[in-house]
């Protein structure tokens, strides 16, 4: 069963680290969906008890697929081919560095690195009252009494 988007909140709002990491190569020649380490150099952090600071190495394991693939229930699972085209991923974690674990596989691959966050608690605030102001207008109607 999927996690409600107030649950990402949580692990996002709960995490220990909030950091965006120089990853190295990503094995492809893998069956999936699976579990891959992913490690790197953290080079932005965003959210650290000091215990992670840009340079230390860090791994963990995220779930990849690919397009067709019967997936798990329960983990959410990131497309292979775009994780190993990425140079950084940005990621929530806990536990204790160097090996860490993605707070309820909040993770994202990117490019490049960015100075500004781009997974956000705020942002996922957003997306979680656009989702109750939808919700609300399926079936709302106003009173249409005299």
């Amino acid at each position: 069963m999927a996690v409600p988007l107030a649950g990402h909140l949580q692990a996002r709002k709960k995490a220990r680290f909030h950091v965006q990491v120089k990853i190295g190569n990503i094995p492809t020649d893998i069956q999936t969906p699976a579990q891959v380490l992913v490690e790197g150099t953290v080079v932005r952090i965003f959210r650290s008890d000091g215990d992670l600071r840009p340079g230390d190495r860090v791994g963990f394991l995220v779930w990849v697929c690919r397009p067709g693939d019967d997936v798990p229930v329960g983990p959410v699972c990131g497309f292979l081919d775009r994780l190993a085209s990425a140079t950084h991923i940005e990621v929530y974690l806990n536990g204790a560095p160097p090996r860490c674990e993605i707070a309820l596989d909040e993770w994202l691959p990117l490019e490049t690195a960015s100075d500004e966050p781009r997974l956000t608690v705020e942002d996922l605030e957003r997306q979680i009252r656009e989702a109750r102001k939808k919700k609300r207008r399926w079936w709302f109607r106003q009173n249409t009494t005299p």
